[in-house]
């Protein structure tokens, strides 16, 4: 079920989705799998996956909400790369430098929050990392085509150091009332979840970038026409320009 959920995410927009007999023989899989999954591991006396662990409330809440952050921070990761490569022009190496700050911030911040944990509420620290993430997401709603390396190095430095404030409380949280026994069982789960939304965040996102950007580009074929003054004359400059260099 998981298989065939992950193959109709990846090929979701590429073979247009429900559009697509594939996709829904893979949608079907994947509700039909995942069902019988749960219906048998809630009913055998040795599950493979305990999923009875769902019964502490605050694990449920954090599984909730760590498949939610998945959903929301890696799908908007993917629009810079999109941005910097489709739009800026940047190369792949280039844009994988651009995006270095990101994994920088987490990576100085995650051992300073699990210094913090001892000191300051769980819940705090978390409350830190959604105001922190919600501010990078503000600075990157005002990026546009003149951008530079610095416009995208603090946004991104900020969003990597929201990652250690959400992640590690929210981890602790959520396994907190799990028995010792039962931990394992419940991190897969919690880890899972956290990929499945990551998954679903990236499908919607590539998905409403096609989307869109095929609006606009019939938006703009709609007013362009080989017979409009204007038009004539930025072919005829481009023309001119291309000769010059002799192409």
């Amino acid at each position: 079920g998981i298989g065939a959920l992950q193959i109709m995410l990846d090929k979701g927009q590429e073979d247009d989705w429900f559009s697509s007999h594939f996709i829904v023989t893979l949608a079907i899989l994947a509700g039909a799998g995942l069902t019988l999954f749960v219906f048998r591991e809630l009913c055998t006396d040795h599950p493979v996956v305990d999923l009875c662990v769902f019964r502490h409330r605050s694990y449920s809440t954090g599984v909730f909400l760590m498949t939610v952050l998945g959903f929301v921070l890696y799908g908007s990761t993917v629009l810079v790369p999109l941005l910097l490569q489709t739009i800026l022009g940047y190369p792949a190496l280039q844009s994988g430098i651009v995006m270095l700050p990101r994994g920088l911030g987490s990576f100085l911040m995650m051992p300073v929050v699990g210094f913090l944990m001892g000191k300051i509420e769980a819940r705090k620290l978390l409350a830190t990392g959604i105001i922190t993430a919600s501010f990078a997401f503000w600075q990157f709603a005002h990026l546009n085509l003149d951008v530079g390396y610095w416009n995208f190095f603090w946004p991104l430095i900020i969003q990597g150091a929201a990652m250690g404030f959400l992640f590690v409380p929210l981890t602790t949280l959520t396994n907190d009332p799990i028995p010792k026994e039962e931990i394992g069982n419940a991190t897969s789960l919690f880890n899972l979840m956290r990929n499945i939304g990551a998954s679903i965040g990236i499908a919607t996102v590539t998905t409403l970038v096609a989307r869109h950007s095929q609006v606009h580009t019939n938006a703009l074929g709609a007013h362009l026409s080989v017979y409009n003054p204007q038009t004539q004359a930025i072919i005829s400059r481009i023309t001119s320009a291309m000769m010059a260099r002799g192409a």
